[in-house]
């Protein structure tokens, strides 16, 4: 997840570059992550964006299906602050899927809200009983990202399994699944 050092705000369209590799990948619109498989060897990553001090990682360990998540955060240039990125509101009420799926101690997981008010989004285990509550309140229009941890609400870690969120937003009811891998 790419944010800002200074805000914290994840940060959209970061150019990640993986050295031997000639092609870019940009970040996530909406949650400041990226994937890209990758062969089982070990790379130099250069992240950049404008407006920002560009960083390079080297001897990043990736392994051929499994995922691999470093937290970069970059420096704004003097004088530059990250802002969210200015969004038209949404059509509709989405829940997006949680990335990386399936995970190993995180994902973010995203949604958009038409209409300002109530909103919860939730966590259940494949019996469904409630795991966790990873968001609830008031929330205005637009674009959220809640962050998981891999915990249920006791701090604990929970068990590989399939998982379902549920995001309920005024009678509106979407759901997603999770993978969890340990």
């Amino acid at each position: 997840v790419f944010t800002d050092s200074l805000t914290g705000v994840p940060l959209n369209r970061v150019q990640v570059d993986v050295g031997g590799i000639g092609k870019s990948v940009y970040t996530d619109t909406l949650a400041g992550d990226y994937h890209r498989m990758l062969m089982t060897g070990t790379y130099a990553l250069t992240f950049s964006k404008t407006g920002y001090r560009s960083k390079t990682i080297n001897n990043v360990y990736a392994k051929l299906d499994s995922v691999t998540t470093l937290d970069v955060q970059l420096a704004p240039l003097t004088g530059v602050v990250s802002q969210p990125a200015e969004r038209p509101l949404p059509i509709r009420t989405d829940l997006f899927y949680g990335r990386p799926n399936p995970l190993r101690d995180r994902t973010v997981i995203g949604y958009q809200l038409q209409r300002p008010g109530p909103a919860s989004l939730r966590l259940y285990n494949a019996a469904g009983q409630l795991v966790r509550t990873l968001d609830q309140g008031q929330h205005g229009a637009g674009y959220h990202a809640v962050t998981w941890d891999g915990k249920d609400d006791h701090g604990a870690a929970v068990a590989a399994g399939v998982y379902v969120y549920r995001l309920d937003a005024g009678a509106l009811t979407r759901t997603n699944k999770l993978v969890v891998v340990r």
